[in-house]
């Protein structure tokens, strides 16, 4: 679900997040309403199909995206190592 958020956040939209990840634009709805559940917070606003996102968000996103690249990196590097 994270992985999910930070992508749709980083591209700024559901649709961008649904041609990456290869997911339905439902699924990633579902997850995104999943995590809001989980935080007992909503994490965006819904007009449509696109989203606004709270300032709170911004935040999580911000923090959130660097946590996940920075263990995308290690992931990769160990990786490659064990190749």
């Amino acid at each position: 679900m994270w992985r999910t958020f930070v992508t749709v956040c980083r591209l700024g939209s559901l649709l961008a997040a649904v041609a990456e990840l290869n997911h339905s634009q439902s699924a990633i709805s579902r997850q995104i309403a999943g995590l809001e559940r989980q935080l007992g917070m909503p994490l965006m606003e819904r007009h449509g199909i696109a989203g606004v996102y709270s300032h709170v968000t911004d935040l999580m996103r911000q923090k959130l995206g660097d946590r996940l690249q920075q263990r995308w990196t290690t992931l990769t590097a160990r990786r490659t190592q064990s190749s």
